[in-house]
């Protein structure tokens, strides 16, 4: 008869022989966890909800920033409308003030049709009268990073045509 120290070690090398060769009535030990699908499904709704919830505090915090980005970009675009008020109004001044003159006067009346006596008009066809220049269009494309700053403005919920 074996000692009991001899048993118990020989029952300890076949029960690690029976688990790293496969075979044995009982399964292998692995510290991985099966893989779970509802547990997949509710940490991908965690995800989801931290998303929407990051979004959200993203977009409050954005949306006074680009509030003060469209009112500058209105603002700019006031300040050019106003110097081409201002052009306009001075090549009107100048106007009025060339009618106040009697050079200005005559040449005024000529070019609307009114003659003296004993001038003869000179017709111009139509077609051959020279073209007016065009208007130079001072609306400019948008840069890139306007673009960029209008798309953060729309997911802000900003509408860029309205400010305020």
């Amino acid at each position: 008869m074996r000692p009991s120290g001899e048993d118990d070690l020989l029952r300890m090398n076949s029960r690690r022989s029976a688990r790293t060769s496969g075979s044995g009535d009982s399964p292998p030990s692995s510290s991985r966890r099966p893989f779970r699908r509802w547990v997949f499904a509710c940490y991908v709704v965690l995800a989801l909800i931290v998303a929407g919830l990051a979004l959200q505090v993203l977009r409050a915090a954005l949306r006074p920033h680009c509030l003060v980005w469209l009112t500058e970009r209105e603002i700019q675009r006031l300040v050019v409308r106003q110097q081409d008020a201002d052009r306009e109004h001075q090549g009107v001044v100048w106007q009025a003030d060339h009618t106040r003159m009697e050079d200005g006067r005559k040449s005024l009346n000529r070019y609307y049709g009114f003659l003296k006596e004993g001038e003869v008009p000179i017709i111009v066809p139509k077609n051959s009268a020279p073209a007016d220049p065009p208007q130079a269009s001072r609306a400019v494309p948008p840069t890139l990073w306007e673009r960029v700053m209008l798309l953060v403005c729309r997911l802000c919920g900003v509408d860029p045509n309205t400010v305020g």
